[in-house]
């Protein structure tokens, strides 16, 4: 849309497309990685903290963690959506 804006020729001339400042970052979808950057552990403990905290006596204290074939489909997934993502930008 901005490229469309920018590129008419009745805008350019009156001055509109001059008067503002633009920036069209690069995106970043299609191109993420799986494996993301390791959560802070000061966010980890607040997290734990608040979830137990929500689930009160109902909350366990065993991780829920996936199995290592979830934890594969999971990643098939992600980089099926991601690749879905990359066509329409």
């Amino acid at each position: 849309m901005l490229n469309g804006l920018i590129s008419n020729n009745t805008f350019r001339g009156r001055g509109l497309t001059a008067r503002f400042l633009y920036s069209m970052p690069k995106s970043a979808i299609g191109t993420r990685a799986f494996q993301a950057t390791p959560i802070p552990e000061k966010a980890k403990q607040g997290y734990t903290s608040l979830v137990k905290s929500l689930l009160a006596e109902e909350a366990s204290n065993e991780p829920i963690e996936l199995s290592s074939g979830a934890s594969e489909i999971l990643e098939t997934l992600f980089y099926e959506v991601e690749g879905r993502l990359r066509n329409l930008g």
